[in-house]
């Protein structure tokens, strides 16, 4: 599990990155399942990447990639051109689903 806060960029050791002070700290010779909690940042799943979830608050999720299964966030929005094979929920934000895009649950957002 991967857990960040706006005051330290993370320590990553998959290759998804995420970064709260636009810090991208990623090692692209590990490729491993990650569940992904950021608070007060963005989460980006790069195009080849695989995580299992995605947790953000006060950030923006961008999934190129696959999330293995949910994706949640608050007051920021998800934009998906890559897999989500369970439920996308964007509290205070916007799902944005690109063509070609996979999700395999519901999708819900206040915006």
């Amino acid at each position: 599990m991967i857990l960040t806060g706006s005051s330290s960029p993370p320590e990553r050791s998959s290759t998804a990155s995420s970064s709260s002070s636009g810090d991208d700290s990623r090692n692209d010779d590990i490729d491993i399942n990650d569940n992904i909690i950021v608070i007060s940042g963005r989460v980006d799943v790069r195009e080849g990447e695989t995580v299992e979830q995605v947790f953000v608050i006060n950030g923006d999720v961008d999934i190129e990639g696959t999330v293995d299964q949910w994706v949640v966030t608050a007051n920021g929005d998800v934009r998906v051109s890559g897999t989500v094979e369970s439920n996308i929920i964007a509290l205070n934000g916007r799902v944005i689903i690109e063509d070609g895009a996979e999700v395999g649950g519901d999708v819900r957002s206040s915006q």
